[in-house]
């Protein structure tokens, strides 16, 4: 359910803290990101500035393509400071981010779903349940159940924080959640070959709506249907909805068609079998932990189109196989009308994707082995976006 989560990233705001899905690089080393953490633990810095300092590492480590060093600085980043909760919430919950989307970038799913919850949980208690933050990580705890096909619970999530955030009088919170409700309802009514009326419901509302915060979903909500209808061929309506939108100085993703893998994947699909931890023979750069992504630059195109798409670097274990399949999927995106000085040269954007197969528990057998459904995750590295530009 990719497209789900791809469509909603336009509307979503960004929280605080954190890898987020626009992560800026600031080219900061390695080297540097060390030393300063390392001085800030032994000058017994104020919590928040450990924690900013324990980030850099992590998105440095990120950056350099060593997830698993990154995920160990947040985990260590959380244990020395989660006593803190109290007196610094917000800036904690970037380490749970952290380490939440570097556990999803290794396959470990559920470790990844659990570390949402408990974010969501922490921001509740010690930020309160009406606070901003608060409600986007809840947002997010429904995106990791959508991310792991537990699609009944995380529309009991939206739901739950839509019926919240309008009691509490957050309104364009209510307008996020409602816009993810429809976006899954969408979905499962297409994989179940129904109608979606509860989908069309709630795109209703949203349009019709007069509450002023929810604007902005309510234009989302007419190209979320725009967007689904694009998925069965049909791009007249697409192109309308697009038409309409205002032109926005950076451009947003509105439609990402899925990435859809062959070849070897269906014939390993096919195989009915994994192979176990340490045995993965011919399949060792699929089923690796770590360094099977690559960095892909693009131009986004005034008009919202994508072009130039080429590999700048891979991991040590990436061989290219899968690369295509993101291709297609690039070549398909449709963004935001471009305005200022965009509208004239474009954007450029570079953007991480990794691969890793989930580990799971295999039936009958406690045997951990990884899984047959691939799991692609996405970040995007673009550097400073008002020199991206070409």
């Amino acid at each position: 359910m990719s497209i789900v989560l791809a469509l909603l990233l336009a509307a979503s705001p960004a929280p605080q803290g954190g890898l987020q899905d626009e992560v800026i690089v600031v080219g900061e080393t390695i080297q540097k990101a060390e030393r300063d953490l390392a001085g800030c633990i032994a000058a017994r810095c104020p919590p928040a500035e450990e924690v900013r300092a324990t980030l850099a590492l992590a998105e440095a480590q990120y950056l350099d393509g060593d997830v698993q060093a990154a995920r160990a600085t947040a985990k260590a980043g959380l244990k020395r400071n989660r006593r803190f909760a109290s007196s610094i919430p917000i800036e904690l919950s970037g380490l749970v981010r952290t380490s939440a989307r570097m556990a999803a970038h290794l396959g470990l799913t559920d470790e990844m779903r659990h570390e949402t919850i408990n974010n969501a949980v922490m921001l509740r208690k010690h930020a309160g349940a009406d606070h901003r933050q608060a409600m986007i990580a809840r947002a997010e705890m429904g995106d990791s159940f959508v991310q792991t096909g537990r699609a009944l619970a995380a529309r009991e999530i939206y739901a739950d924080m839509a019926r919240d955030a309008a009691r509490l009088g957050v309104r364009d919170m209510e307008g996020l959640a409602l816009l993810r409700l429809a976006a899954l309802d969408l979905q499962i009514a297409r994989l179940q070959r129904t109608r979606g009326e509860n989908a069309a419901r709630t795109i209703d509302y949203l349009r019709e709506s007069r509450v002023p915060e929810h604007a902005v979903y309510g234009q989302a909500a007419t190209v979320l249907d725009a967007v689904m209808r694009a998925q069965d061929g049909d791009e007249t309506r697409l192109d309308a909805a697009i038409d309409e939108l205002r032109a926005t100085p950076s451009p947003q993703l509105i439609f990402a068609p899925p990435i859809r893998l062959g070849g070897a994947f269906a014939a390993a699909e096919l195989n009915g079998s994994a192979p176990r931890l340490g045995e993965a023979g011919n399949y060792a750069p699929y089923f690796a932990e770590a360094d099977n992504w690559f960095d892909v630059g693009f131009l986004i195109n005034p008009d919202g189109r994508v072009s130039d798409i080429q590999i700048l670097r891979s991991g040590k274990r990436f061989d290219g196989r899968w690369y295509p399949a993101v291709q297609r999927s690039l070549i398909g995106r449709r963004y935001t009308p471009s305005a200022g000085h965009s509208a004239k040269a474009g954007t450029y954007r570079v953007e991480r994707f990794s691969m890793t197969f989930p580990l799971a528990q295999g039936r009958h057998t406690r045997l951990v082995t990884r899984g047959l459904t691939p799991l692609i995750s996405r970040t995007d590295v673009t550097a400073d976006p008002e020199t991206a530009t070409s």
